[in-house]
């Protein structure tokens, strides 16, 4: 078990074979890799770099010389809470049987995330390998919010959001 902070670049916290959790852009730390191998029902967590990047992994032996400092691991525990809570939510917006509510969530989540997320997928494949939907639902939706005018795309690329997503569709 180890602790991973990536200084420059993007990578991907991957679940199982193909489920994508998260995005990890630089300046930010993963966390425990492989919390979850030792669970009931054990899952692998893998890591994807997309860009070159910079990173640096912490080990447990090393982890264990910063038990004596409280501030330490009181900021690292909270850190970790957080980040839990966020992949707890994202989690249960992607497992719902909401199939609009999983597109938005996606749409949402690609605005905000770093250019490498947006230049390595297009918004259909992005959509697709976070969602588990099916590509012809997917383009069902992504048609109406191109002619609703909430989407521009261009080349299969999502460029921006040109106004708030609808609640419904």
């Amino acid at each position: 078990m180890k602790l991973i902070a990536v200084e420059r670049g993007a990578w991907e916290t991957c679940l199982g074979e193909s489920m994508i959790e998260s995005h990890v852009p630089g300046g930010r730390i993963i966390g425990l890799d492989n919390y979850f191998a030792t669970s009931p029902m054990p899952v692998t967590v893998w890591h994807k770099a997309l860009v070159p990047s910079l990173y640096y992994e912490c080990s447990q032996q090393q982890l264990a010389s910063f038990r004596a400092d409280a501030d330490f691991l009181r900021a690292g525990a909270e850190y970790l809470t957080w980040v839990y809570q966020c992949a707890i939510s994202a989690r249960h917006m992607l497992t719902s049987n909401n199939a609009y509510g999983k597109v938005r969530f996606a749409i949402e989540w690609l605005s905000s995330a770093a250019d490498a997320y947006r230049q390595s997928y297009t918004l259909v494949s992005f959509i697709c390998s976070r969602t588990n939907l099916s590509r012809s639902r997917v383009l069902d939706i992504l048609k109406e919010l191109k002619q609703g005018g909430y989407i521009e795309v261009d080349n299969g690329y999502f460029v921006r959001l040109c106004r708030d997503l609808p609640d419904g569709y």
